[in-house]
């Protein structure tokens, strides 16, 4: 019976509520994005799946919303969060800024222009940041 009401909770919550006994907690929200845009097996260790994701503005373009697996995930070839050497590089801009007590989103655009606009919304659990949101809102 403990066993069933242990699988009954652990599907009831996604597996980022449980933290994970590897996570550090990062104090720098701003050096926790950089190793995210970096690093790509941390990256995968700090992504909710299904990842909630929002293609569109709603106005200029359809909004959908899709739910990507890891495997959906893993299959882009280039980071969607680009670190700041990149952004550098491709004349992009990025504020970040705090929702609430544990949500913070990054947002990632092109000044004067509306060709690249991605956010990225982020969750403080214990201490660690996982990605719960990705919307692309370019036209």
């Amino acid at each position: 019976m403990r066993e069933f009401a242990m699988a009954v909770v652990a599907l009831t919550f996604p597996a980022w509520a449980w933290g994970s006994a590897a996570c550090v907690p990062e104090p720098n929200f701003v050096a926790f994005v950089e190793r995210f845009a970096t690093d790509k097996s941390f990256r995968l260790e700090r992504i909710s799946f299904p990842l909630v994701v929002t293609l569109g503005d709603g106005a200029a373009r359809e909004k959908v919303q899709e739910r990507w697996s890891r495997s959906q995930f893993e299959a882009i070839s280039a980071p969607l969060l680009l670190s700041g050497a990149a952004l550098k590089r491709h004349g992009l801009s990025q504020r970040i800024r705090q929702v609430d007590t544990t949500d913070r989103e990054v947002y990632q655009f092109r000044e004067e222009a509306d060709s690249w606009r991605r956010i990225f919304r982020f969750r403080d659990v214990d201490g660690c940041w996982y990605l719960i949101a990705y919307a692309d809102k370019s036209l």
